[in-house]
């Protein structure tokens, strides 16, 4: 005779996971429409009904999930960041040459920056500067990623022979300051056309850091190994 009680079990277990995978789906429209919406209407306009509408929920449904506004934004940046991150480096690890992998990360966090995403996380930015609770939240959240971001860069670098700790951290700093101040440069401008020679110079500055040795061109393992985004996102915004 079947035992009642393990059956029991196994429909609760599967009624759970039904329930998380249904809260998951939710949560994951809602964090997509609020970077659509940051994207496209900005911070002041991506309000609480504005996202509901855009996810296809009510208002009151998009609050159980995230009690806050502020929780929700917080929720995008850390999925634009541990997103971009975990697509960066599967783009890099892609590359099997060491010192080509270092000299394509110029391209390729450039291409990251041209997504809705990045814009996302860019207008929350620049909203924390009227909000001191979220500007809060928002550097705590973004720490936590830079430090292994940080630490990834520094593991690249040292991978292409590049071994001194503080030249080490302070191109990554450059860079990372420098691909930022290019993409509100985009914003400003409304085109991102005539920053591309800027992007290609960060490229050779990786070359002179490099430790003598023949630097072939990564064009090529990085048409191969790029993965399709949807970008334009800059340009548009400034629209």
């Amino acid at each position: 005779m079947p035992d009642v009680s393990d059956s029991v079990s196994t429909m609760q277990s599967r009624s759970r996971r039904t329930q998380e995978e249904r809260t998951a789906s939710t949560r994951g429209k809602l964090i997509s429409a609020a970077i659509d919406c940051l994207a496209r209407l900005g911070f002041a306009d991506s309000t609480t009904a504005a996202i509901a509408e855009a996810a296809g929920t009510s208002r009151g449904a998009m609050l159980h999930h995230f009690p806050s506004k502020d929780e929700l934004l917080i929720a995008v940046v850390e999925h634009v960041l541990d997103d971009s991150l975990s697509d960066y480096g599967k783009q890099l690890m892609a590359i099997s040459d060491p010192r080509e992998r270092l000299l394509a990360t110029p391209e390729l966090a450039w291409e990251g920056i041209q997504t809705p995403g990045y814009m996302a996380w860019l207008e929350i930015w620049l909203g924390t500067r009227a909000n001191a609770v979220l500007a809060e939240q928002f550097r705590a959240a973004y720490e936590r990623v830079n430090k292994r971001a940080a630490a990834a860069m520094r593991q690249l670098a040292k991978d292409a022979g590049v071994t001194n700790p503080r030249r080490i951290e302070n191109i990554r700093v450059l860079f990372v300051g420098a691909m930022r101040g290019l993409a509100i440069e985009g914003v400003i401008a409304g085109r991102v056309d005539h920053l591309e020679p800027a992007v290609a110079e960060m490229r050779r500055l990786f070359e002179q850091v490099m430790p003598p040795a023949t630097t072939r061109s990564v064009a090529r393992s990085v048409r191969s190994t790029r993965v399709p985004r949807k970008g334009g996102a800059i340009a548009a915004k400034a629209k």
